[in-house]
């Protein structure tokens, strides 16, 4: 169900937005200037689908770059 609802709904919205996510697994890459606007719209899809206010854990993937909270 997971799986189905970032497919179907959020990865969606995210190019809706011009945001194209590469998936791996459980994670998705997004260019950093689209980080916050991606985890906006990840929670706000969890909370409308779920209502569950989701937290997730971000890390850059080139050290030394500022963390996103």
């Amino acid at each position: 169900m997971e799986s189905t609802r970032f497919f179907d709904k959020v990865s969606q919205e995210l190019v809706d937005n011009g945001i194209v996510p590469f998936t791996i697994h459980d994670s998705v890459i997004v260019k950093r200037e689209y980080a916050e606007k991606t985890l906006e719209i990840m929670k706000s899809n969890f909370l409308r689908e779920f209502g569950v206010d989701a937290s997730f854990h971000v890390d850059p993937l080139n050290p030394g770059s500022p963390k996103v909270e």
